[in-house]
């Protein structure tokens, strides 16, 4: 990540939900793409360099990841 999207990082929150930490930082590249990073406990999943017709679907499944164990 450069300096440039350090500076636009919008941290979404830090929550805790059904006993599992999540935290969530996204913003948009210069070439008006989207990233985003999830953390779910220990579990870091995330998407870089998405085409905004694709986004509505990947945040939509992110969160509903599980570990399985």
């Amino acid at each position: 990540m450069n300096i440039q999207n350090r500076m636009n990082i919008d941290t979404n929150g830090y929550t805790k939900k059904t006993l599992s930490d999540t935290i969530e930082v996204n913003g948009i590249q210069e070439n008006e793409r989207y990233w985003k990073k999830l953390i779910l406990n220990d579990i870091v999943v995330g998407y870089y360099n998405l085409p905004g017709e694709r986004k509505k679907l990947f945040d939509e499944v992110l969160p509903k990841i599980n570990r399985v164990k």
